[in-house]
């Protein structure tokens, strides 16, 4: 095996079948790609996410992260549940309502399981509002919240916070 010292000695010669050129279309698709058509006069698409900034957004302050916070809540606080799910919570002594979500393995994969976390921030960002005094909450998935629309986990979310918004105790 030669080994070079130097570019001087790499040849420049290139073999031309191994080399592909690719050239692109005004709108920005690659050649060979006939299937894009180019947009007509339309802005711009306004698209929904979940990710928000401003007052309503989840902080990590308003977060339930640790593993002690989450055992002192179960232990100690009062729980809720519908067929969906168990909802664990209890006052506590900050200024704010935080929010933790538990879902197990059993309940799905983990694009099952980040679905069913991403609808309860959601709920919790949009509705903690309507809760009286500053809670610690844990929503916990039982198996068949892996099967519900969004809507339909909203309305079950919806019973589970109207049960516990007066308890303020």
């Amino acid at each position: 095996m030669k080994r070079w010292n130097n570019e001087a000695d790499i040849s420049a010669k290139q073999n031309k079948k191994s080399q592909k050129t690719r050239f692109f279309k005004e709108d920005g698709h690659q050649a060979g790609q006939d299937g894009h058509q180019k947009a007509t006069g339309q802005g711009p698409k306004k698209t929904r996410c979940l990710i928000h900034s401003g007052k309503n957004r989840i902080r990590k302050p308003d977060k339930l992260l640790k593993r002690p916070e989450f055992l002192n809540l179960s232990r100690q606080g009062n729980s809720v549940h519908n067929r969906y799910f168990v909802i664990a919570y209890r006052l506590n002594r900050l200024d704010r309502s935080r929010l933790g979500v538990t879902v197990t393995k059993k309940i799905g994969n983990a694009v099952v399981r980040n679905r069913i976390k991403r609808i309860v921030r959601e709920y919790f960002r949009l509705n903690r509002h309507r809760l009286a005094g500053n809670l610690d909450i844990n929503v916990i998935a039982k198996k068949g919240a892996a099967h519900l629309s969004g809507r339909e986990a909203f309305a079950s979310l919806r019973h589970l916070f109207d049960k516990i918004g007066g308890h303020s105790n």
